[in-house]
Formats: C-alpha cells, sequence, structure tokens
C-alpha cells in the first residue's frame, strides 16, 4: 500500500519551501507518540458518522471510533472497534448502519451499538485494500480499489439488515461472464477491473462514472463491468493517491507530485489538467469546504527538496486562479496528513442557533486532530491561531 511507505521507507526532506505558511493550532487532539495508539500508528482514513462520531483507521492500531459531542467536541472516550494488529486503510458507509473497513480484507462492522462484533464480520480476504466506495451499480454493494486491481462483491455480501454474524467469511467467486445486472448476486467479481494495476482511490462523479485512482493514471469507467473499457485515461503513468470530485462536474487528483486539477471538460480522452497544486508533495487526502470552496490538501514530503507540510489551505481564489496562488494556511504543520473529513456539528466552545459549527479533522501521523471551521477562518483573517485541549 502506497501510503505505507511513508512509515518504512526514510524519506530525504531538505530545504523548507519558499512559501511562509501561517500555522494554525488545533483546539483538540487525540495526542501523538508512543503513549496513543492513533498517534503511534497514524490515522490513515478518517469518515465522519451519523451519531457524531468520527471513524478512525489506522495502520497498525485497527479500527477506532472517537465518541464526539456537540457543541464542544470532546471525545467521552476512545473504543477500539478492531483489535490493534488488524491494518485499516479505508473506510466507507453502507446502507443499513454498517460501516466497511478495508486494509487486511474488507469487514464490516455496526459502529452504532456498543454491543456490536468489535472484530467486525470478514466478507473478503483480498489483501491490500487501499479505497471502498459503496457501489451506486444494480446489484453491486460495494467496490473494492486494491493492490490486484478493482474487485466488486454484490448487495447481498454488504447486506447490514442480516445478522452480520451469520454470514460467510468468504463469498462466492464469480467469474468475467456473471450478469452483473443480476440483483441476487451475493459473490465476488473475480480478478475484477482493472487487472495489474494498483487501485488507490475511487470516486463517483456527479455525472455517475467512477473514477479510480491508480499506479497508471486516472481511469474514468462510465459502469463498474469488466466487459466494458475505461472511457479516458487521464495523467498516464502517474501515482494518483486521492481525488475528490467537484460539485461543477471537475475533479481534483492527489499525486506524489501534487494535485491535478481537471474541469468537466478536462475528463476526456487527451484531456490534460488545469493546473498543479503544491508540486513536489504527495497528497493523500482532499477536501473542498463548505460555503468558500477552500481546498484542503493533505500532504506529506516525497520528492527530494520537500518535506513534510500538514495540510495546505487553499483559498478558492488561489487555486480557482490562472496559474493558481499558493496556499497560505497550514494546518497540522511539520505532519504527514493521510486523511482529512469535515464533521457538520461541533466546535471549539460556541454554536450558532444551538448548532456547534462545522469542524475539520485532520488525520495523519499525528493521530487525528480537530480545528473549528468558523474559528478557523476568523483566526486567518486576524492573524492569530486557535488553542486546544486534549482529547
Amino acid at each position: 500500500m502506497l501510503a505505507l511507505l511513508l512509515l518504512l521507507v526514510p524519506l530525504q526532506c531538505c530545504a523548507a519551501n519558499s512559501v511562509a505558511l501561517r500555522e494554525v493550532v488545533p483546539y483538540a487532539s487525540t495526542g501523538s507518540g508512543t503513549e496513543d495508539p492513533l498517534g503511534a500508528f497514524g490515522a490513515a482514513a478518517l469518515l465522519s458518522l451519523p451519531s457524531d462520531g468520527l471513524a478512525v483507521a489506522s495502520f497498525g492500531a485497527g479500527l477506532w471510533v472517537l465518541e464526539l459531542a456537540t457543541p464542544h467536541i470532546r471525545a467521552r472516550r476512545h473504543r477500539s472497534v478492531l483489535s490493534p494488529g488488524h491494518s485499516a486503510t479505508s473506510l466507507a458507509s453502507l446502507p443499513g448502519g454498517c460501516l466497511a473497513v478495508g486494509g487486511d480484507g474488507v469487514r464490516l462492522v455496526n459502529t452504532s451499538t456498543r454491543s456490536a462484533n468489535f472484530e467486525g464480520t470478514s466478507v473478503s480476504e483480498i489483501s491490500g485494500v487501499n479505497a471502498l466506495l459503496a457501489s451506486p451499480s444494480p446489484g453491486i454493494g460495494l467496490a473494492i480499489g486494491a493492490d490486484s486491481g478493482l474487485h466488486l462483491l454484490g448487495e447481498d455480501a454488504v447486506d447490514c439488515s442480516a445478522p452480520l454474524l451469520a454470514r460467510s467469511a468468504n463469498s462466492t467467486l464469480m467469474s468475467n461472464d456473471s450478469d452483473l445486472q443480476n440483483e441476487s448476486i451475493a459473490g465476488m467479481l473475480s480478478p475484477g477491473l482493472l487487472p495489474g494495476r494498483f487501485v488507490y482511490a475511487l470516486v463517483q462523479l456527479p455525472s455517475g462514472e467512477i473514477v479510480a485512482g491508480t499506479d497508471d493514471g486516472i481511469w474514468i469507467l462510465n459502469r463498474l463491468d469488466v466487459k466494458v473499457a475505461p472511457s479516458a485515461v487521464l495523467a498516464p503513468g502517474s501515482h494518483v493517491a486521492s481525488l475528490l470530485p467537484l460539485p461543477g462536474g471537475g475533479l481534483v487528483a492527489g499525486t506524489l507530485n501534487g494535485a491535478l486539477i481537471f474541469r468537466s471538460q478536462d475528463l476526456r480522452p487527451g484531456g490534460r489538467p488545469r493546473a498543479t497544486l503544491a508540486k513536489g508533495s504527495a497528497i493523500w487526502g482532499i477536501l473542498l469546504l463548505p460555503d468558500d470552496d477552500g481546498l484542503l490538501l493533505g500532504t506529506s514530503s516525497w520528492s527530494a527538496g520537500s518535506k513534510d507540510r500538514g495540510a495546505l489551505l487553499f483559498s478558492a481564489s488561489a487555486w480557482q486562479s490562472t496559474p493558481p496562488a499558493e496556499p497560505s494556511v497550514a494546518l497540522s504543520a511539520g505532519a504527514v496528513v493521510w486523511a482529512l473529513a469535515l464533521l457538520p456539528h461541533g466546535g471549539s466552545g460556541f454554536s450558532i442557533g444551538g448548532v456547534g459549527a462545522a469542524s475539520v479533522a485532520v488525520g495523519g501521523s499525528r493521530g487525528v486532530e480537530l480545528f473549528d471551521l468558523a474559528d478557523l477562518r476568523t483566526k486567518v483573517e486576524l492573524g492569530y491561531a486557535s488553542w486546544g485541549v486534549a482529547l
């Protein structure tokens, strides 16, 4: 798994980047270092839960759920769902209240109750899972991006309304001749789509097309079907580690050398990105902020001369201009940032109309850090930083 290389291979980090960034301090964090599992192993993926909680996938500490309260976001306690030793790298929310957790295979976990099966129920033993996408296609429940390509699980295999403990850990394999329109599909499509490709990211565009970020560029699929060739392959040769659809039909693609910005008209054969942001940095997470369309990039060093810059915030005018301007704000400065998530409620001490302001969760080598979105904008304008408390 691509991001895991950062834990295993020492990287060259040389001179600092020329642009001075204003650093903003989180108002809450899980802590860092060996005393905290998330800080020790890193937060690889984040997913906001309907119950005002945050699911955190960790490379070496399994899946954790941070139980949050509003309007003051404080973790009442850490709850380990998958025991330490499980590698968790990706998350997806499924109908019925279940969470799909990818890493060493794929497990389903019910996070809505404390009496859930904390180990989860195995529905796939595919190794090297990097990305999960709840499938929009009839009969298909989950798309799995892995080091061995793109695999599919049927709706029945990820049906959270059925008793999880009664489900077999091994799904029935289907051949490439299987009828994907058959709603009774219950097994896995194998060997899957994009054989021979490492699939690191999966998203669906507003047009309904599926986009896969791979070790050889961006592959656009009209539908999840092994019999259909990609409609376009963009940025061939690029390692694409993260993807984010834009509301207007465009796409942001995070590579090992910056984030590529595509307009909707660029997503065609031969299409080229309009611009590249944060050149020299690997881009692991991408988040579009509400209301003002600020773009947040989770980065790490990768090329010689780069360094860990944390999460870089580009204003809408900065990343949409031609050529794009540089970021002015860094969250979790100096850290590796693998994941970003927006928490729709909660805040660092105030509420509007009884509802806490939105917060941004940043996951990476320091565990999880929380930033109040409204407070962040105010402090950035005034040149201050908001101070935090440990969760």
